[in-house]
């Protein structure tokens, strides 16, 4: 039976349908339907695309809820929904397994002091693990027993990602000390990897005096003057206000080479002359040594 638009709206409401009616009713979509879907946060297009999947069950967009966050109405499908949807299906859970898991979770991240090793429950892209971990509840494991193991596996995998942190610095050290040398380190007082941000934005040509860094050596526009191969003088542009721009001087025992991360040792100014007759006392910085970045290779091809 066909129905008016103010018929539509009137039933989708009294059937507890939230949202847009009017295009639910353009849809086509049955009241009874459009209500359940929209009740549990879907827009008609999360609706259809859910269909064409074969999805049945928008409660379960209501139940992760809970634990992730949708913005307004769900215009789509997620794959969140498509993999628990399809687990009970195929009877790896219940939805009551589900929602048990999900209580428990939020009660263990209320009172745990290893809530933060939880976290990844709460990232709908970790949807595998919540759906395998709603399996062992449903085979018999106790909540307690796949907390602890969550949080041991998370431990596990955050010493992992430490020493990886600490195996690329410590290779990130060996090549600059390669790069430089031993005179370079014992000149650098060990081995530096603190970075110069903006070599432009530090006004004192003296305070980088007898401090090493790291820095890739660039120039911008025409500020840029070499005075030989191993000699390059940058005018950065700084930013609104500053009134001035900062000289810096480069140079090494060999060609400068733009475009690559150098360990760089502060000296006292090299003054020079500007062509207006002042006095100019660029920030100046020895090149130690460089780290050929992945451009390098690129330019070789």
């Amino acid at each position: 039976m066909d129905l008016a638009w103010v018929d539509y709206a009137n039933l989708f409401n009294s059937k507890g349908g939230v949202g847009r009616s009017d295009e639910w009713w353009s849809s086509g979509v049955n009241t009874t339907v459009a209500a359940k879907w929209s009740r549990s946060g879907f827009a008609v297009e999360g609706y259809k695309e859910c269909k064409q999947i074969g999805i049945k069950r928008p409660e379960i967009l209501e139940i992760l809820k809970t634990i992730f966050r949708y913005d307004g109405i769900v215009a789509y499908c997620p794959k969140e929904v498509i993999d628990i949807s399809n687990g009970i299906d195929n009877q790896l859970f219940s939805e009551d397994d589900l929602r048990t898991f999900i209580y428990y979770l939020d009660q263990y991240r209320e009172n745990k002091k290893e809530r933060e090793f939880l976290i990844d429950y709460f990232d709908p892209k970790e949807s595998d693990r919540l759906l395998s971990d709603v399996s062992k509840l449903h085979n018999g494991a106790s909540i307690d027993q796949i907390f602890e193991e969550a949080v041991s596996a998370f431990k596990r995998n955050e010493a992992k990602q430490r020493k990886a942190q600490e195996d690329a610095q410590r290779t990130f050290q060996n090549r600059i000390k390669n790069a430089i040398g031993s005179e370079g380190v014992s000149l650098c007082g060990g081995i530096d990897t603190k970075r110069w941000p903006e070599f432009g934005y530090y006004l004192n040509p003296y305070a980088p005096v007898g401090k090493c860094y790291l820095t890739t050596i660039r120039y911008f526009m025409n500020g840029v003057q070499w005075l030989s191969r191993e000699k390059l003088l940058v005018i950065q542009p700084l930013p609104p206000g500053l009134g001035y721009q900062q000289p810096i001087l480069f140079k090494g025992s060999e060609p400068i080479r733009v475009g690559v991360e150098a360990t760089v040792y502060g000296e006292e100014p090299e003054t020079y002359e500007s062509a207006l007759g002042a006095v100019v006392n660029p920030t100046t910085y020895r090149v130690l040594g460089y780290l050929p970045l992945p451009i390098e290779e690129f330019n070789r091809r």
